[in-house]
């Protein structure tokens, strides 16, 4: 059984993870997992929310929710904002979106990503993202 080193590259976790017999997975079934409409998402995906996502200031997103802002948002790829701050490894905007905002967690973008690719997809695993 191989030890999962998750400060080693992308590439070799998977391959740990991946040739590792005795490991115990839980899996998402793929039709739990829900693509959805972009409809009124699109007018949601504004440049302040988006710029508060990207510097990580949750002081300000929690003042957009106090002002009625709706963070139930995809750009025109079907990524949502949760996807934006899955990327960016910002664990307290996350922790915003999911507990405060209570955003829709099982979505996939228009090519089928879910929020725990843009997780994995860095140069080292996001582990205490995956934790939460």
């Amino acid at each position: 059984m191989g030890v999962v080193d998750f400060h080693a590259h992308p590439t070799e976790t998977l391959r740990t993870l991946y040739f590792c017999k005795a490991t115990v997975t839980t899996s998402i079934p793929a039709q739990s997992l829900v693509v959805v409409g972009h409809g009124t998402r699109l007018d949601h995906y504004t440049l302040p929310v988006v710029n508060a996502i990207r510097s990580n200031d949750v002081v300000a997103l929690q003042q957009m929710w106090e002002q009625g802002t709706c963070f139930e948002a995809c750009n025109n790829q079907g990524e949502s904002l949760l996807h934006l701050a899955c990327r960016r490894s910002n664990l307290a905007t996350i922790q915003f979106l999911v507990e405060t905002a209570q955003v829709q967690m099982d979505v996939c973008d228009d090519l089928g990503r879910s929020i725990f690719h843009h997780v994995c997809w860095r140069p080292t695993v996001a582990t205490d993202i995956m934790a939460y």
